[in-house]
C-alpha cells in the first residue's frame, strides 16, 4: 500500500484496520491487544437540533490505554477475557473514513440504528451463532468522569411489522414498533474515569455471550446512552455527551426525506410530546421537525451508519507450513517461494533463544521483511502457535515490501527509503519477541490481504514470487553496534548557534519521533541550551528522552506537554552529537543498560494522535571555541608560551581567571581543579611536551 513511511501497530484486527491506514503516516499496521492508537477525530459531525450533515470544528479525541474499556452489564457479568482467538465475523467499517458523530439530548439524537448481516461469512445460514461479544470506539465528550450508562439491543429482522427506516405512517412513529421484542437488551455502565474528550476501544462481552436466532442473518443494531441503569432516561442536555466512530458506506437514494432505501441505517432524533417514556422508540416523519427519524447523511453524500464489530472465536486450524524453518541459525536465513492468486506463503520457524532486551550478554533481536520478492507490495502476520495475531505489517519505508523488527539495536534498513530495524515490536509484556511463544507461523501474501486471527485471511490479491529473510542473534551471537537514529529531514538541526532550533509540529500516531542536533560549545554559566517541549499537545501524555552521540540515554522528561530540560554549568552537557527521541508516555522500553549500553534504544508502546515538536535554545552566536584542556596559550592573546601566560594560569589557580582563559584552573581536565597534576601539567606542555 502507498503512501506510508514506517511500521504501525493497529490495535485492533479487524475494527478500524482500514480506517487507520487511511490517517496514519506509517507503512506497516501491527495488531495489538493491550495497548491502543489514537484515532483522529478531525471529520466529525456535528448533529444538533434538527440539522445533520454540518462540519464540526477540527478536534482530538483521546484514546487512553491505561483506563478500563470493558462495559460491565447492570446486574450481570462479563467475560473479562474474552477469546485468545477472538476475530471479527461483522464489522461495519465500510469503504475506510472515519469520524465522530455527537449524541445526547442536545445533540437531539436519542437513537442510533444499523442494519447488518452475516452473509458471505462462515455464519450465513449458520445455527447455534454464539458471539464472545461486541466492539466499538466511545468517548466521553461531556464532563470529566461522566457517568452513564449504555443500552444496546439487538433485533432479529423482519422490517415489515418491526422495523422501518423508510419513512413513518404519522407522527411519533419509531423506527423500532412497539410489539418488536430484542433478543439481546442490556444496559453496561459507562466507566466514570473518563476526562473530556477522551475514549477507548470498548468491549461488551456477556458471561454467556451473546447467541443469533437461527433462520435469518439479518439484524438490526441499536444503541442509546441513557442516565439510569434501567436505559430508560436520556442524558442531561450538554453541547454533547458520548461521541462514537461511524463510518460511511453507501451513499443514500433518498437523502432528502427520512431512512435510506439500502444499506439501512438511521436515528430517531428527538423526543416526541407524551412519549418520553418510550424514548428509543419515539421518533417523526416530519422531516426536518422537532421528532423524526431520518438518515444520516454526510456532506460528502454517505449515509453514515454507527461503527461496530461482531466478535467470535475465530478457527484455529494451523495451516500447512509452506516451509519449516525451525528454530532459526544466527545470521541472515532466506527462503524463497512462489503464491499462486488469494494464495499465503506459511513460514513456520521457532527461536533458541528470546529476542529481548535483556536476553544475552548485551540483548538480542529477531528480524524478518520480504525484500527480493517479485510480488510488488507484500503483507506479511506474524501469529503465535495458537493463532493469535500478534502483528501485521504492510510498507516498510517508503518501499512497498514488508518488514518486522523486535528485541534490541538499532540496524540500517534493508533498502533505501526502509526504515531501521530498531526492534519496534513487542508481544504483551515481553520487550521484544519471547521464545516460549513459539513456534511462530509467518504468513507472506500481496496486499490487499486483511490477516485475522486463527490463520484466517480474507480480501483478493494477485500471486507471485515472494522471499522471506530472517536475521537474529538469538543462539549468543554479540550484538553488532547500533546505528544512530534517522531523523526526518525537518527533524535534523545541524550545529545550533543562537537562537537554535525550531522544530516543525508534526502529528505522532505511534512510534518515536527522533530529532539530532550539535552543540559546538560545551554548556557553562555563559553557554546555556534549553530543550522546550512546549510545540507537545496538552491532551496527551508525553516522554522525552535525550540520548548522547554514543546512545547513551542522558536524561528523560515527561508530562503534559514535558518540563523544559536546561543545561548550563551544573547539569552540563560537552559540546557533540545529541539525539532526542518523543513518545507517548503509556508504557516506553529503554536499554536496561541504558546510561552505559544504551544504543538509542527507545520503544514506544501505545499511540495517539496529537502534535508534537521540539525546539531547542542556545545562548551562544558563534562556534569559534578554543579547548580549555591542556591550553599553551593559556590567556588566549594567542603568543604560545609566554610569561604572560604563566602569570595568568597562576592566577587563575588563586581562583581570578582572565577573561580568555579557562573558566578554572583544571588544567588537565581531570575534573580535581588546582592540584599539583594541573601544575606539572602546565609545564610539560609549556615545554612541549603531552599533557
Amino acid at each position: 500500500m502507498t503512501g506510508e513511511s514506517r511500521a504501525v501497530r493497529v490495535l485492533w484486527a479487524f475494527f478500524y484496520k482500514r480506517a487507520l491506514l487511511a490517517l496514519t503516516k506509517r507503512s506497516s499496521t501491527m495488531v495489538r491487544k493491550s495497548w491502543l492508537l489514537g484515532v483522529m477525530a478531525g471529520a466529525a459531525f456535528a448533529a444538533t437540533g434538527v440539522s445533520f450533515g454540518q462540519m464540526e470544528a477540527p478536534k482530538l479525541l483521546d484514546i487512553r490505554p491505561d483506563l478500563p474499556n470493558l462495559l460491565q452489564p447492570v446486574g450481570g457479568t462479563s467475560n473479562p477475557y474474552g477469546s485468545r482467538v477472538e476475530g471479527a465475523i461483522f464489522s461495519n467499517d465500510g469503504n475506510g473514513n472515519i469520524g465522530t458523530v455527537q449524541s445526547g439530548s442536545a445533540a437531539g439524537n436519542t437513537c442510533w440504528a444499523n442494519d447488518f448481516n452475516f452473509t458471505g461469512t462462515s455464519w450465513a445460514g449458520a445455527t447455534g451463532r454464539v458471539a464472545t461479544g461486541l466492539e466499538f470506539l466511545y468517548f466521553n465528550t461531556g464532563p470529566d468522569n461522566q457517568a452513564f450508562y449504555i443500552r444496546i439491543r439487538l433485533y432479529k429482522s423482519n422490517p415489515t411489522t418491526e422495523f422501518s427506516f423508510n419513512g413513518a405512517t404519522g407522527e411519533c412513529t419509531p423506527m423500532v414498533s412497539a410489539s418488536a421484542v430484542p433478543f439481546f437488551d442490556t444496559v453496561f455502565t459507562w466507566p466514570a474515569v473518563y476526562p473530556h474528550n477522551t475514549g477507548n476501544p470498548m468491549y461488551v462481552r456477556p458471561a454467556g455471550g451473546i447467541a443469533f436466532p437461527n433462520g435469518t442473518d439479518q439484524f438490526y443494531f441499536v444503541m442509546q446512552a441513557c442516565s439510569d441503569a434501567a436505559g430508560t432516561i436520556l442524558l442531561p442536555a450538554t453541547a454533547a455527551t458520548w461521541e462514537f466512530t461511524h463510518s460511511p458506506i453507501a451513499t443514500a437514494t433518498n437523502a432528502a426525506g427520512p431512512g435510506v432505501d439500502a444499506t439501512d441505517l438511521g436515528r430517531d432524533q428527538g423526543n416526541c410530546a407524551g412519549g418520553a417514556a418510550n424514548l428509543l422508540l419515539d421518533g417523526s416523519a416530519v422531516v426536518g421537525g422537532t421528532s423524526d427519524h431520518r438518515s444520516n447523511i454526510a456532506p460528502d453524500g454517505l449515509a453514515m451508519a454507527p461503527s461496530f464489530t461482531v466478535l467470535y472465536t475465530a478457527p484455529t486450524v494451523a495451516p500447512t507450513p509452506t516451509f519449516d524453518f525451525g528454530c532459526l541459525a544466527d545470521g541472515v536465513t532466506t527462503h524463497t517461494n512462489t503464491i499462486a492468486n488469494n494464495g499465503v506463503a506459511w513460514y513456520k520457524f521457532c527461536l533458541n533463544g528470546n529476542a529481548t532486551d535483556d536476553a544475552g550478554v548485551a540483548g538480542q533481536f529477531v528480524d524478518m521483511h520480504t525484500h527480493g520478492s517479485g510480488v510488488a507490495d507484500t503483507v506479511i502476520g506474524l501469529y503465535t502457535n495458537d493463532g493469535t495475531l500478534q502483528w501485521t505489517s504492510d510498507d516498510d519505508g517508503t518501499d512497498l515490501q514488508s518488514m518486522l523488527s523486535f528485541g534490541m539495536g538499532r540496524r540500517a534498513p534493508v533498502v533505501a527509503g526502509g526504515t531501521q530495524r530498531d526492534g519496534f515490536g513487542f508481544v504483551n509484556a515481553a520487550k521484544g519477541l519471547a521464545a516460549s511463544d513459539g513456534p511462530f507461523w509467518l504468513g507472506v501474501a500481496a496486499y490487499p490481504v486483511d490477516f485475522q486471527p486463527g490463520w484466517q485471511t480474507s480480501g483478493a490479491w494477485t500471486g507471485g514470487g515472494v522471499q522471506v529473510s530472517f536475521e537474529t542473534n538469538t543462539n549468543g551471537s554479540a550484538l553488532a553496534a547500533s546505528i544512530p537514529p534517522a531523523p526526518a529531514i525537518d527533524d535534523v538541526g545541524g550545529t545550533l548557534v543562537s537562537p537554535g532550533y525550531q522544530g516543525v509540529a508534526g502529528t505522532l500516531f505511534e512510534g518515536v519521533r527522533w530529532f539530532s542536533f550539535h552543540l559546538c560549545r560545551a554548556t557553562d554559566a555563559t553557554n546555556t541550551v534549553d530543550m522546550d517541549f512546549s510545540e507537545c499537545a496538552t491532551g496527551a501524555s508525553w516522554q522525552a528522552a535525550l540520548f548522547g552521540g554514543t546512545g547513551n540515554l542522558i536524561t528523560t522528561s515527561s508530562g503534559s506537554p514535558p518540563p523544559t530540560l536546561s543545561f548550563n554549568a551544573s547539569p552540563s552537557l560537552p559540546a557533540g552529537d545529541y539525539y532526542v527521541g518523543i513518545s507517548y508516555n503509556y508504557g516506553v522500553d529503554y536499554s536496561l543498560a541504558s546510561a552505559t549500553a544504551g544504543r538509542w534504544q527507545m520503544r514506544d508502546r501505545a499511540g495517539s494522535n496529537w502534535d508534537n515538536g521540539l525546539i531547542v535554545a542556545v545562548s551562544w552566536t558563534d562556534c569559534n571555541v578554543t579547548t580549555n584542556c591542556c591550553r599553551n596559550d593559556y590567556n588566549g592573546d594567542g603568543a604560545v608560551g609566554t610569561d604572560s601566560d604563566i602569570e595568568a594560569f597562576f592566577r587563575c589557580l588563586g581562583g581570578t581567571c582572565c577573561p580568555l582563559c579557562p573558566p578554572n584552573s583544571d588544567f588537565n581536565c581531570d575534573g580535581a581543579v588546582g592540584t599539583d597534576a594541573d601544575i606539572e601539567s602546565f609545564f610539560r606542555v609549556l615545554s612541549g611536551g603531552a599533557c
